[in-house]
């Protein structure tokens, strides 16, 4: 369905960033030599230098290993259990960092077992069968399941590889920090074999001219700002270092509107290709010849690519030529549809064109009339609705919800498993 008319004229949302650090697993109130510590050396506008001492860890028969003071722990499943230390440094606008991580005295335990990443029995777990659906009511009552990942526990290697890792640089909003994770504890899990660091020393330069004019973010509140703040090392410089370049970052050229022109509203309702003959659009009020490098398509700020039929190439839309485009339904959420149920094309004749060249050959042979497609059907086990509202509130949801079956299985416990639904 298409209708048009003639028309005169046509007249960043804030992210919080939270930052959620694992507590210390372990801590000696009685000891603080066995806790491992911080000593921020240096930190100025030319960078930070700091010093991470782990002095101690404990290692439990089970397996479980806690080192008082880091901050991370290593999440991937099968992987050892490893704790880390994740530190944050906020960096100026327009600048490198270089960093230089220095390892200090290496200590070595032999015939180490260090367990790894567990999985809670969860619910329709093969190996946890007695309940479809086990309400846990503490964390206590959890029950864990380690399993190693293979390519891991059968690798001569210590994990992680390296003694640290610097991410790229990251955005809180308008704020720049870095994390450097560093690996006081690496295992090896063939020669069971736990190394130990004891000292790094951490030196983290800012190379080049800090930006002199940036665009500061509007905040209502400044929480990003202060997230930051309070778990980086240098977190006094964030709010002087805030801002985004002073040039946007969205240099497409600027979308020019045909104010002040005679256009034409296109209204669609279904996807497909649709075409406008001169006679139509002269009985909604065009007049005379027009070149064809003048036609210009647009819709919801966007260009549209119109196939001109020109009938008697004379490059020039008059009697017995016709505008060709591929239009599609409106595509909003199910609450816009309630009120929006036509998707506008906007179509002038004093623009700049941007139509299809030349028509695609066509290719010799059959035309192929039907194909074959392969359907899959899952069958529901569990409704979840994502909404606690429930499905009163589906309307205000981005186009269709989402829904999800769940039926939990394992590769290791998969093989040789049969499920009847």
């Amino acid at each position: 369905m298409i209708r048009f008319k003639q028309l005169a004229t046509i007249a960043v949302a804030s992210l919080a960033l939270a930052f959620v650090f694992v507590y210390p697993l372990f801590a000696n109130q009685q000891d603080n030599n066995l806790h491992a510590q911080v000593d921020h050396l240096v930190s100025d506008q030319s960078g930070v230098t700091f010093q991470l001492r782990t002095p101690a860890y404990m290692l439990s028969q089970a397996g479980a290993l806690q080192s008082a003071g880091l901050n991370s722990k290593i999440s991937q499943e099968g992987a050892p259990e490893l704790p880390y230390y994740t530190a944050v440094i906020a960096i100026p606008a327009g600048v490198t960092t270089q960093i230089t991580v220095s390892e200090g005295e290496v200590l070595w335990q032999e015939e180490a077992y260090v367990r790894p990443v567990g999985r809670p029995l969860a619910i329709t777990d093969p190996q946890n069968s007695t309940a479809e659906f086990p309400m846990y009511t503490a964390v206590d009552d959890i029950q864990m399941h380690y399993e190693p990942n293979s390519a891991i526990y059968t690798a001569d290697a210590l994990f992680p590889a390296a003694a640290y890792d610097v991410s790229p640089v990251q955005y809180a909003r308008d704020v720049r920090f870095i994390e450097i994770k560093l690996y006081p504890l690496r295992y090896n899990p063939v020669t069971k074999q736990l190394r130990h660091t004891s000292l790094f020393e951490v030196e983290v330069q800012f190379n080049g001219e800090p930006m002199g004019h940036t665009r500061p973010l509007p905040a209502v509140n400044n929480s990003s700002a202060q997230n930051i703040a309070q778990v980086a090392l240098n977190g006094e410089f964030v709010t002087a270092w805030q801002g985004l370049s002073a040039t946007p970052f969205d240099t497409t050229a600027e979308v020019k509107l045909p104010v002040g022109q005679t256009v034409y509203k296109i209204a669609v309702t279904e996807d497909g290709i649709y075409t406008v003959t001169y006679a139509e659009l002269a009985a909604a009020g065009l007049t005379g010849s027009h070149p064809l490098t003048t036609i210009e398509m647009m819709s919801n700020g966007q260009t549209v690519t119109p196939q001109i039929i020109d009938q008697n190439s004379n490059s020039l839309f008059d009697t017995g030529d016709e505008i060709r485009f591929y239009g599609w339904a409106y595509d909003g959420s199910r609450f816009e549809k309630f009120y929006v149920t036509d998707n506008i094309f906007w179509l002038w004749f004093n623009g700049t064109a941007s139509p299809i060249g030349s028509q695609t050959a066509v290719a010799s042979g059959t035309i192929i009339t039907a194909t074959t497609a392969s359907l899959n059907f899952d069958t529901d086990r569990v409704f979840i609705n994502p909404n606690i509202a429930g499905t009163e509130a589906w309307a205000l949801m981005d186009n269709d919800p989402d829904y999800f079956m769940w039926y939990r299985t394992y590769p290791s416990a998969f093989e040789g498993t049969s499920f009847d639904y």
